[in-house]
């Protein structure tokens, strides 16, 4: 209920899109995509290693932003939803398996600057025959692109 109520409190974001990295749970590169709704897209690839196997992975989420206070502008919060393919090796078979999965996060972008840094948290749930619950955790780091500051 708090999701749904929170999505009206949202705000435009400072900037079109990112690039970055994601160091943590899981190795990967991504790309967000933000519209004037204080909404973003944010596309994944990269490798997770889990059990000395290193696995392949493709995912998604559809976060909503929001600000924490006005006193600092740059920092922000962020909640959505997404789907994550691994692609894993198991008993010498090519599996894809895949996991819905939620983020909660925190960003902070430099002032005057296109770069933004940011930590988060994904409760997943990996849909198989051994069905498991799991949390990633991750650190990263933006380019921001298409950056613009009111005033600047």
């Amino acid at each position: 209920m708090f999701f749904v109520c929170s999505i009206q409190l949202a705000q435009a974001q400072d900037y079109e899109g990112s690039f970055g990295g994601r160091l943590g749970t899981y190795t990967a590169v991504s790309l967000s995509i933000y519209t004037a709704e204080g909404r973003s897209f944010e596309a994944l690839l990269g490798l997770t290693r889990v059990a000395n196997q290193s696995d392949f992975l493709i995912g998604s989420f559809y976060k909503f932003h929001f600000d924490v206070t006005s006193e600092l502008p740059t920092l922000k919060w962020y909640s959505g939803l997404g789907l994550i393919a691994s692609f894993e090796e198991e008993l010498g078979h090519n599996k894809v398996k895949f996991s819905p999965s939620a983020i909660v996060g925190m960003e902070y972008t430099l002032e005057h600057t296109p770069v933004n840094f940011f930590i988060d948290v994904s409760p997943n749930y990996k849909i198989n025959s051994e069905s498991k619950f799991r949390v990633h955790a991750n650190l990263g780091v933006r380019y921001i692109f298409s950056y613009f500051r009111s005033g600047q």
